[in-house]
């Protein structure tokens, strides 16, 4: 939560810290979103080796979850047409109403391209790069919340699940998507697992999978029969 670093200073020099940490920046821990702080965060969303999941990586991940591999298959499918990069970059999707809820809408009226209080105000950007300008800036106003605001890779989870998918802080969360597929895949094992997703999954209760990893709006976009399709063509395909 936010009130876990309360000032948005502390919060920067927080980031720059662990940037510092990890070789990724090198100027001062002084609390400002400088042109080196910015670049820096670029970079690490972008320094990865972008390996891809094989069938290998899939069928290893239902086993360990002991559910049906098309499952797994099926949540890459719909939430990211199945890819976690775009062109060498980290898929991503910033979502302003969330951001602008995590600051209390602190941003609104002046950062309204970042932050606006509900959902579908506004549509999102189409280009990877819209996308991450969005990011880059919210990160400049509260890096806590921007990065929660935001999903990522192959399972498209939200920042604000950092803790759930195993980190410390929604930067670490987020630039370990940026790495590689195995560590989203690591990260929606655990999402689901921690969050009690697993189970009405292993039983193909796609309603109860979809409100817990969609949200109580998932029938606006036929979410759960999206994911139950897709796993049906995928179990179709790794029977034949």
């Amino acid at each position: 939560m936010p009130s876990a670093l309360p000032a948005s200073g502390d919060r920067m020099r927080s980031l720059q810290m662990y940037l510092k940490n990890t070789g990724r920046y090198h100027g001062a821990v002084d609390g400002q979103y400088g042109p080196q702080t910015k670049q820096a965060v670029l970079e690490a969303m972008e320094d990865g080796p972008e390996t891809y999941l094989s069938d290998l990586n899939y069928r290893e991940s239902a086993q360990r979850l002991n559910v049906k591999q098309s499952s797994i298959m099926a949540f890459a499918e719909v939430e990211a047409n199945g890819a976690g990069f775009d062109n060498k970059r980290l898929k991503i999707l910033f979502e302003p109403h969330r951001f602008s809820k995590l600051t209390k809408h602190a941003f609104d009226k002046l950062n309204p391209s970042v932050s606006y209080p509900m959902w579908g105000m506004r549509p999102y950007p189409r280009s990877t790069d819209e996308r991450y300008t969005q990011l880059l800036e919210a990160v400049g106003l509260d890096p806590w919340a921007g990065f929660q605001a935001c999903s990522y890779g192959k399972f498209q989870l939200l920042g604000e699940n950092f803790a759930a998918c195993g980190y410390d802080t929604p930067w670490a969360f987020a630039f370990s998507q940026a790495y590689d597929e195995i560590k989203q895949l690591l990260a929606f094992e655990a999402f689901i697992t921690r969050s009690g997703i697993v189970q009405p999954l292993r039983l193909g209760l796609w309603q109860t999978v979809a409100s817990e990893y969609n949200g109580t709006s998932f029938r606006k976009n036929h979410y759960d029969e999206r994911l139950e399709a897709a796993a049906a063509k995928f179990d179709k395909g790794l029977a034949a």
